[in-house]
């Protein structure tokens, strides 16, 4: 009995573990990510690196890749960047649709 609840213990604490990081490989994730760093803690940069993996990863919904791209503009606009022109016509570009 004892050693059936201390499996059980162990199972769930595995799967607490391992949940947020399945959720950071998905692009939802990286991209609520991405916010976070954006919005709360500041780090444009660090923004900036996530929303760029998701928009270059190929598995990652089209909506979500525009999304991203669309917020990596504004970061470098927030940076004084004349890359966020760049990304802009890269959004209309790819995601005219």
């Amino acid at each position: 009995m004892k050693r059936s609840r201390l499996l059980a213990c162990c199972a769930t604490l595995a799967c607490l573990y391992a949940l947020p990081h399945a959720q950071a490989a998905d692009g939802y994730g990286l991209f609520q990510q991405a916010l976070t760093k954006e919005r709360a803690v500041g780090d444009l940069i660090a923004a900036i690196d996530l929303y760029r993996r998701i928009a270059d990863d190929r598995s990652v919904d089209r909506a979500l890749a525009a999304r991203a791209l669309i917020r990596m503009a504004g970061c470098y606009e927030q940076l004084g960047s004349p890359e966020a022109r760049k990304i802009y016509e890269r959004v209309v570009g790819s995601f005219s649709d």
